[in-house]
């Protein structure tokens, strides 16, 4: 049985962002993207009790999205064959 290679490289994608996004939550996070700028603010940077606020989870959520969204571009461009892995 073959696996669909979008399918797999959105869900590495997912769970790279997502892991980047956790080890990088800072307290103010700023992405910018072009003329996209979002910002997003909390009271602290990642705990010694693992409590992650509610700006930190966006922070990462934002951060899988984008690891998805480059995981999916990456799974059409290898099914059209433009690119070989």
């Amino acid at each position: 049985m073959l696996l669909n290679p979008k399918v797999i490289l959105l869900v590495l994608g997912v769970i790279i962002g997502g892991v980047v996004g956790y080890a990088t939550r800072p307290e103010i996070a700023e992405i910018r993207i072009g003329k996209l700028n979002i910002e997003i603010s909390g009271k602290g940077i990642g705990r010694q009790d693992d409590r992650i606020t509610s700006e930190q989870w966006k922070h990462i959520a934002i951060f899988a999205l984008i690891g998805g969204a480059l995981g999916l571009g990456l799974g059409f461009a290898m099914e059209r064959g433009r690119m070989k892995f």
